[in-house]
């Protein structure tokens, strides 16, 4: 009976260490793109001004208007290197136009 017990003990302890570290890695964001913030887009038409980043591996230019408050990033540097999760902004009829869902300095 206690060598029941102590192996029932020693599974729990086994299982509440596992699911702990699990939790930490779930809670790590990833990210689907890395590019940078090239500066900003002084354009006069619809669809135009904003931002412009560029996507590492891809030779299109994209306009963003804002980033997440919450990102810390300051859009005045120059270029910023970024990582990124991000839709086509469906409003604008232009394919590269982008909402930012999510960012952080690479």
């Amino acid at each position: 009976m206690k060598a029941g017990l102590f192996l029932l003990a020693l599974i729990a302890i086994s299982l509440m260490t596992n699911c702990s570290s699990n939790d930490e890695l779930a809670n790590e964001l990833e990210f689907e793109s890395t590019g940078f913030i090239a500066g900003s887009d002084k354009g006069m038409c619809p669809c135009c001004g904003g931002w412009i980043i560029k996507i590492d591996g891809d030779e299109n230019s994209y306009r963003f208007e804002q980033i997440p408050d919450d990102s810390g990033i300051d859009l005045s540097e120059t270029v910023l290197p970024v990582k990124f999760n991000w839709t086509f902004d469906r409003e604008c009829n232009s394919i590269n136009y982008i909402i930012i869902d999510d960012i952080e300095l690479n």
